[in-house]
């Protein structure tokens, strides 16, 4: 069997599609059903619509079968249930880019794994830190922060700092889950001190992994499948 194209589906679909996405109560109203089923008023207070305008909209997305009419209200039928999530995926997504359109158009983001760029909307409300000239070591204070504050730390590097080192020995120490992955060129360098000694402290401390990248690391990102661990 041939496999149809996402582009000659479209091309067959595109009706259902743009009715939803062209009208944005119809979006508004499917992503609000996604976390359970609300009454006409619920949704004319999420909406910032009346009646007059949402009861139409419900009459389309009954019709796609999208919609169904409850005790109480409005629900989304099973078949609304499948699509609801895959909205709501593309809506935080572009809301991601968005947001932060030249942080992603400056970063490396072919190098991050598919699994965590399809969580990426969960980044909408990340902020971005940058250096400044009043303070140029901002970023680095930043993650030093959120480091120290992690009840779970795992993360990727190609570099390190005897500070960063040593706000993950402290982590690990206080009983925190710490796996990192890091790149072949650094795993050299961490057997020269301070690393060495650091390493040594945490030798066999089931909350804590190396990991080495058989891969270059490009960006930072969490990624542990392929790596042979060492702590």
């Amino acid at each position: 069997m041939t496999a149809t194209s996402p582009l000659e589906i479209y091309n067959e679909s595109h009706d259902d599609l743009q009715a939803i996405f062209r009208s944005r109560l119809m979006t508004q109203v499917l992503v609000a059903l996604g976390s359970g089923s609300r009454s006409l008023s619920a949704l004319r207070d999420t909406t910032g619509s009346s009646s007059q305008a949402l009861i139409p909209k419900l009459r389309q997305l009954e019709a796609l079968y999208y919609v169904e009419q409850v005790r109480g209200g409005y629900a989304l039928t099973p078949v609304g249930r499948l699509v609801e999530p895959e909205i709501e995926r593309l809506v935080t997504l572009m809301g991601v880019m968005e947001r932060h359109r030249d942080f992603w158009a400056g970063h490396e983001i072919e190098s991050i794994p598919p699994e965590f760029l399809r969580e990426i909307g969960h980044l909408y409300n990340a902020k971005v830190v940058k250096d400044a000239e009043e303070d140029i070591h901002a970023v680095y204070t930043a993650f030093l922060t959120i480091t120290r504050n992690a009840s779970r730390i795992c993360g990727v590097s190609s570099i390190m700092s005897p500070l960063l080192a040593d706000a993950l020995r402290e982590a690990v120490m206080d009983g925190k889950q710490v796996e990192l992955v890091i790149s072949r060129e650094l795993i050299s360098g961490l057997a020269a001190e301070p690393y060495s000694t650091m390493r040594e402290s945490l030798k066999g401390r089931a909350n804590f992994g190396i990991y080495v990248s058989p891969l270059p690391i490009r960006g930072s990102h969490q990624h542990r499948r392929g790596g042979s661990r060492l702590g």
